[in-house]
């Protein structure tokens, strides 16, 4: 019998019966019924299935309501039943709407207490009428989304804490890049009833519009507004409006000033990103520049001296501060380390002079960082042919299989994708028969169960798929046969000179010009030379390279003495010698610089491996000078051949010799290869040659184009098709002009992509730290929480179910989330976005298509000692997160083929998520583990734990790999004590790291304090040292600097816990 119900507050309260009746007789009522015992007996059997269902047990006011429908439908009073769920919705709104107008009195009061931790959740947020309004409304927000919008199972992920979904008190999207471009040629406009301006004149124009543009933007977006490109498209106007320095130092201060007032939304600044090039990018170079809305006779690059005068005025603003000594937290400057980065520039001095003192910069690695979108694997070469290209002006070798994945976002379901970046391909002109540098418009991406690999005369062989075209010369000049159709009588085409193509500027590596005798020391040191390292243990320099070496034959006095005069001459260094008493003619030279050495090392000139891409970017004297280096050490002159036992470094010289005309053959040996020099024009056995042309009096006006080209013709020697176990993955390029394009070791093929679909739109898409790349972004995040998991997973199967499962549920908020944001924005919710968005929606239908849907995670560290007792910097930790990295990474791919929509993979910086969820998790799981002592929060995403090591150079090495997994953003915060009194120690730190470690994003971040009396004081002080006042003490909360005094409670144990760096 059942005698209590439970009621939705929990209470327990007798069971009435009798109420059963009333409500079915009511509904029964509101569609014409009268009959009371109609009514009575439904009840009776309403009580009847709850006494059996409910024998000893307590049902719910849901249960019984629940039973009350079956009951309806199944004795076929649809109509009442009806009724009676209508008037259930009605009073679960009734009641809501109750709880609503309940709940924001209590979040009034909660927030003018001080009681509720969200009031600190985000620490830009400052406590004022503002930020309780902005309260109030994220609090109503945040119920819509997680009542009216999502399902059940996304909200209770997040209510319960299984994630968190970030910025849910906001209906907007995260994270903006817009273009900095279209605001020069369109104004400040778009919005009927708004005032518009007109594209800007003048610099202090343009910085004015900027304000308003982010301002107004952070309205319409939760998270970071940026501009790449910020230096570049601005420095013009510094030109055309003839100001100087201290003019230019003005406005930008008016500029960073009007960005740090808090007049956004919640007392807050908006939170801004501005991407500085320093240096015009190759790709801009050339670009008109854009004033007043207008393209200009000059271009981009004849503005250097501008561009200066603005960095170096916008480093000096920052490093001044406010009235009071207080950092300008916006906007966060991002600069991108190249290997063309200007080290000793004084800009750059400036530069590191800021981040010295206030750290505020953000540094971008391009020089040693794996960044690539990892979503596409695979075209019509096979993914290991070589490519010799131009990324942004810049000679690199590399794989197309490389290429193809590096520089592409998405192959769409026929196997294109567009490249995303400056890339160049060297091609063959058909009618001139010369190479010439080409742009790549997309690539293409096959599968095949067969391999065709072909080999000529010369050694060279390619590996392609049975239906690639390949460049072949008959009696009626160049055409092309598919792979599989190849036959030995075929002649192919290989490359014999690239003069042209070649650049004709000076290289250098750090303040050194690399000439003929740098050139050629570089080639002998790869041919018998080697660092020498320092074998101290206990210095940090160990095994860090100190000195260079070469090894000689005693006999080879002319060699030892140019060797000798070039190191003297170059370094101003003596070299010393040693004998090797294991041989009888081995002489040792040698010379001690730590610079010198780790110079050469950052340039990538490496023993073995290959050979450094500056070479490829020289000057054709250059490389011959590097060659005969090369030669004089792993040369004989008799046969004039190389022997070299490393495949890759053959392979590199055999297309430099093409690249300055000195043709070569190449044999493959099982633990060497062997390069011949030969005549440009003659080999027995591999080329078409002139001799025998001559002999027969056979030249034509054909054979004289050949002979005066850049081609070579070689005879094939065999055509392997071999049938594949398995599905082969092959890349092409499309080029946009001449089709044929130089790959392999100098084999020039057809692209096979302009032989299918030449009309079809292209798309382009990018991404960033800060979705800082025009118009992309995020469109939300969702944070999974990771020690959860490990606390409740008992193996590798079940911790990867769990994650896979929450992975799942966040899909379909994001899914749901981009459709509500996408037709809220053609409705004008966001009617600016909508305008600056409109090119987008002109070429695909849809304005966030740009945008990612973005999954991160947290508290690695923590999930790790709950789940196999061992942290994420240990062995069996490390190698555990990288395995649910890539498996992660595995199933945003699977998504994004899925759906066609763009997913990634962030570090969550997790500033209110970190202390929320393991606050949650200690309320619901005593025994689970997370950080800190008074306040719990967990470590961000799979960061070491704060109080690790004060190494910075340990916290590198063991975060590289980890970092290096995530497709989004992901950045290292190296925290130390204090200012860095020393800007070359600060220059260097930053140079170290961007040429040791791949991490993609990283910063240097020092701890400072802020007295009301006396300004800036370097270092952790709560009280001022010098007049015991409140200091506010400043660090990066998570992406940003803001006082401690401001983060919340997790924040600022973990702000307890962290060890700084010793620099």
């Amino acid at each position: 019998m059942i005698t209590y119900i439970r009621k939705r507050d929990g209470s327990i309260v007798p069971f009435e019966g009798d109420k059963i009746e009333q409500a079915i007789f009511k509904a029964a009522k509101a569609v014409g019924g009268d009959d009371r015992s109609i009514a009575h007996n439904l009840a009776v059997q309403v009580i009847s299935i709850l006494e059996q269902k409910y024998n000893n047990a307590i049902p719910s006011v849901e249960d019984v309501q629940d039973i009350v429908e079956k009951v309806l439908i199944e004795n076929g009073h649809a109509k009442t039943a009806k009724a009676y769920i209508l008037y259930r919705k009605q009073h679960q709104d009734i009641r809501e709407f109750k709880k609503l107008f309940l709940d924001i009195e209590e979040t009034v009061d909660q927030y003018i207490g001080k009681v509720d931790w969200r009031i600190n959740e985000n620490s830009n947020m400052g406590f004022s009428l503002q930020g309780l309004n902005n309260h109030i409304s994220t609090t109503v927000i945040s119920k819509y989304w997680l009542n009216k919008i999502y399902p059940k199972e996304v909200r209770d992920a997040h209510v319960n804490g299984d994630f968190h979904i970030h910025d849910l008190g906001l209906l907007s999207v995260y994270c903006c890049g817009w273009d900095l471009k279209d605001l020069l040629l369109s104004g400040f406009t778009g919005v009927e009833g708004k005032v518009a301006s007109k594209p800007p004149k003048h610099f202090r124009t343009a910085l004015g519009q900027i304000v308003n543009f982010f301002y107004t933007l952070q309205g319409e977006a939760a998270g970071a507004q940026a501009f790449s490109n910020f230096d570049t498209y601005l420095a013009p106007f510094i030109y055309y409006d003839g100001l100087t320095y201290k003019e230019v130092k003005q406005a930008m201060q008016e500029f960073i000033f009007n960005l740090n007032v808090p007049t956004r939304v919640g007392f807050q600044t908006p939170f801004v990103n501005i991407t500085m090039d320093l240096v015009v990018p190759g790709i801009m170079a050339d670009e008109p520049v854009i004033i007043g809305g207008q393209l200009m006779d000059r271009t981009y690059k004849e503005f250097q001296k501008e561009m200066d005068m603005l960095n170096t005025a916008f480093a000096e603003v920052m490093m001044e501060g406010d009235a009071s000594g207080r950092i300008f937290t916006f906007p966060i400057p991002t600069y991108n380390i190249t290997k063309e980065f200007d080290w000793d520039s004084p800009v750059v001095d400036k530069v590191m002079e800021m981040t010295a003192k206030y750290g505020l910069p953000y540094f971008s690695n391009f020089i040693n960082s794996d960044m690539k979108p990892e979503d596409a694997r695979s075209m019509c070469l096979h993914p290991d042919e070589m490519m010799i290209v131009k990324i942004d002006g810049r000679v690199v070798r590399t794989t197309i299989g490389d290429l193809a994945q590096t520089y592409v976002e998405k192959y769409d379901d026929e196997g294109w994708a567009e490249a995303t970046s400056n890339l160049q391909a060297l091609t063959l002109n058909p009618d001139t028969y010369k190479v010439e540098w080409k742009n790549i418009k997309r690539f293409f991406r096959m599968y095949d169960n067969c391999m065709v690999t072909i080999e000529t005369y010369d050694g060279k062989k390619i590996r392609v798929s049975r239906d690639h075209p390949v460049a072949v010369y008959t009696e009626e000049g160049i055409t092309y046969k598919k792979a599989s159709d190849v036959n030995e009588k075929d002649i192919l085409l290989v490359l014999r000179k690239a003069d042209d193509a070649l650049n004709h500027e000076d290289i250098y590596i750090d303040e050194y010009k690399v000439d003929e005798d740098m050139a050629f020391l570089m080639g002998f040191f790869i041919a018998d030379g080697n660092y020498l390292y320092d074998p101290r243990e206990e210095f940090s320099s160990y095994q860090k390279e100190r000195g260079i070496q070469f090894t000689f034959n005693d006999d080879d006095i002319d060699l030892i003495e140019r060797v000798k005069d070039i190191v003297y001459r170059k370094f101003h260094y003596v070299m010393k010698f040693k004998k090797d008493p294991r041989y009888d003619h081995s002489l040792y030279g040698y010379f001690y610089n730590t610079e010198i050495a780790r110079m050469f090392s950052n340039s990538g000139l490496r023993k073995y491996g290959g050979v450094p891409d500056i070479i490829f970017n020289a000057r054709k004297e250059i490389i011959k000078s590097f060659l005969e280096g090369i030669f004089a050490g792993d040369g004989y002159d008799r046969g004039k051949e190389l022997h070299i036992n490393d495949q890759k470094l053959a392979e590199d010289l055999v297309l430099l010799y093409s690249l300055i005309g000195e043709p070569t053959t190449i044999r493959y040996r099982e633990s060497s290869q062997t390069i011949r020099l030969q005549h440009p024009f003659y080999n027995k056995d591999a080329m078409v040659c002139k001799s025998s042309i001559d002999r027969t009096n056979a030249h034509t006006e054909e054979s004289m184009k050949i002979l005066s080209s850049d081609i070579a013709l070689v005879k094939v020697k065999s055509i392997k098709l071999e049938n594949l176990a398995y599905e082969q993955d092959f890349y092409d390029i499309e080029l946009e002009e001449n089709h044929y394009f130089v790959h392999s070791l100098g084999n020039i093929t057809h692209n096979c992509c302009r032989l299918r679909l030449d009309n079809r739109e292209l798309r382009k898409r990018g991404g960033g730290l800060f979705g800082a790349n025009p118009l992309t972004g995020s469109i939300g995040v969702v944070t999974i929480n990771m020690p959860r998991i490990g606390y409740l997973s008992k193996t590798k199967e079940e911790f990867l179910s769990r994650v896979e499962r929450l992975m799942d549920i966040a899909r379909t908020s994001l899914e749901i989330k981009r459709e509500v944001l996408e037709r809220l924005t053609q409705e004008g919710l966001y009617p600016y976005a909508r305008f600056y968005l409109r090119d987008i929606y002109k070429r695909f239908g849809s304005y966030w298509k740009n945008h990612f849907n973005t999954i991160g995670l947290i508290g690695m560290n923590e999930a790790l000692l709950n789940f196999m007792g061992v942290g994420i910097a240990s062995e069996e930790g490390r190698s555990f997160a990288l395995e649910v990295l890539d498996f992660m990474r595995e199933k945003l791919r699977q998504y994004q083929e899925e759906t066609g929509v763009l997913y990634n993979l962030e570090a969550s910086p997790a500033e209110g998520a970190s202390y929320r969820l393991a606050k949650k998790d200690k309320e619901m799981y005593p025994g689970i583990i997370t950080c800190g002592q008074d306040e719990p929060y967990y470590t961000n995403s799979t960061q070491l734990p704060v109080d690790f090591t004060d190494d910075i150079f340990t916290a590198l090495d063991l975060q590289e790999e980890l970092q290096c997994k995530y497709t989004g953003g992901t950045v290292l915060h190296g925290f130390i004590g204090e200012r860095i009194s020393d800007v070359s120690t600060c220059k260097a730190l930053v140079k170290k790291i961007a040429y040791n470690y791949k991490i993609p994003y990283y910063t240097i971040t020092p701890t400072f304090s802020v007295c009301n009396e006396h300004g800036y004081i370097a270092g952790e002080h709560f009280t001022c040292p010098y007049c015991g006042k409140d200091c506010e003490v400043y660090s990066r909360v998570v992406g940003y600097y803001r006082p401690v005094q401001c983060w919340n409670n997790g924040k600022k144990e973990e702000f307890k816990d962290r060890k700084e760096f010793a620099v």
